[in-house]
């Protein structure tokens, strides 16, 4: 039986999954490589399967060789020459900036081929007039959207006028489908074009693209008969259920689509998120100095739109509240050694272990915080702890004393330990504690 593992962020996203991903992927293919095992040449023992998400959400991966490669609708297993990585149904697909980012990653030297890649057919797609409308009123600054367009596609698709990728893939269907479904009284001017402009601008697109396309079913079969990964995009703080709605995203971070054997969360040591201006920010930073000297220190700024990323401390009631309705079974702590910045201007690192609500403490997720406006009126319940000039000793492994004590509080808070520590950027910047797969 294959191990099947879903890999989610249990905060708002940013946290490093990609990486997590790319060292599950590399740490397999070893193991089949050090064993000899046989595979038919036309599969691949390993999977990853992007299973929601768009061109919103990006991956930053690291190679051996420092190189570094930020994915967007490219699953992270795409580096290892083992892995088949399938742009799943469920995601919202943007054709013109897929088509760059296979240029881009077969111009560096990375394989893309339909042997290792493929997107499923009945994933939607997001068209320019998507975005045009989502950046209608668009202000980076002040946008809680990225401007991908997201919201949009996820409206047609539920509204039954949208277009599946191999209806895209047919210039006549796809021309038929806009006249009938979505612009039946034609193409509105303010999208400054026409229905059969629109169609014909994406025949690059269709003829770099169309190769990839696969029915998932055949193809999550067909493959990862070692280990399957599910990679989510964004994180729970954004899923469209059980998010800080409404400054969300609009599919499910939280929900790996089919059973697996396990669920690891990865958990930033503090807390990021980008474009919070629809979604409370309790334990935002909220000394601005420190949270830009933290923001420079760790690059902390959006993969896909470069804006800069709020950050906050770690916060303990939504990570156990995540961790809770995702059924996570396993906890990555990532980012401590950005985390070093602290000792260098003199500053204490925080742990949120409660919100404060006209004078009521809450150290749990409370029902009341379903509702939009619940989470605007706490102030964080702050605990203070003393900073680390190293993550980690020389040996990579031992947690510095100052270090270690804060993970153990996150670890008692939480009432659960981490099985793995992320120390840099690189693939091989990891502590194991458990051996998940």
């Amino acid at each position: 039986m294959r191990n099947s593992v879903g890999v989610i962020d249990c905060f708002d996203g940013d946290g490093g999954k990609g990486k997590l991903v790319d060292f599950f992927v590399s740490l397999a293919a070893e193991q089949l490589r050090r064993e000899g095992s046989f595979v038919p040449p036309e599969q691949k023992p390993i999977v990853v399967r992007r299973y929601q998400g768009g061109a919103n959400a990006g991956h930053t991966i690291v190679s051996d060789t420092g190189t570094a490669y930020k994915l967007h609708q490219v699953p992270s297993g795409i580096l290892t020459a083992e892995t088949y990585n399938l742009a799943g149904k469920g995601m919202y697909l943007n054709p013109r900036k897929l088509m760059k980012e296979v240029l881009m990653l077969q111009a560096g030297g990375v394989d893309v081929s339909p042997d290792n890649f493929g997107i499923a057919a009945n994933a939607h797609v997001t068209f320019d007039y998507h975005i045009l409308d989502d950046q209608a009123a668009f202000t980076l600054a002040k946008h809680t959207s990225t401007g991908s367009g997201i919201k949009q596609t996820a409206v047609d698709k539920y509204g039954r006028v949208g277009l599946r990728f191999i209806e895209f893939l047919d210039p006549e269907l796809m021309t038929e489908i806009l006249r009938q479904k979505r612009f039946p009284r034609g193409m509105p001017k303010k999208y400054g074009t026409s229905i059969d402009r629109l169609v014909e601008s994406y025949d690059a697109e269709r003829q770099i693209l169309a190769p990839y396309a696969v029915m998932e079913h055949e193809m999550m079969k067909k493959h990862g008969m070692i280990l399957s990964l599910d990679e989510g995009a964004n994180g729970v703080g954004l899923d469209i259920d059980d998010g800080l709605y409404d400054g969300i995203t609009s599919s499910h971070p939280a929900r790996v689509p089919r059973e697996t054997n396990l669920v690891v969360g990865v958990l930033k040591l503090y807390k990021s998120s980008v474009g919070t201006g629809n979604r409370p920010f309790v334990t935002r930073i909220s000394d601005q100095r420190l949270e830009a000297s933290l923001r420079d220190a760790a690059g902390e700024r959006g993969t896909t739109t470069g804006k800069d990323r709020e950050l906050g401390w770690f916060d303990i009631p939504a990570a156990r509240y995540a961790i809770e309705v995702a059924d996570v079974d396993h906890i990555v702590g990532t980012r401590g050694d950005s985390m070093e910045v602290f000792a260098r201007v003199g500053a204490k690192p925080k742990i949120c272990v409660a919100y404060d609500i006209g004078g009521k403490k809450y150290d749990a997720w409370d029902i009341s915080f379903l509702r939009r406006d619940t989470l605007r009126k706490a102030t964080p319940v702050l605990e203070e702890f003393e900073p680390w000039e190293k993550f980690v000793e020389e040996d990579g492994i031992t947690l510095s004393q100052n270090a270690a004590v804060y993970l153990r509080r996150v670890e008692q808070l939480l009432g659960k330990q981490f099985s793995m520590l992320g120390t840099g950027p690189r693939r091989k910047d990891m502590i194991v504690y458990d051996e998940i797969i």
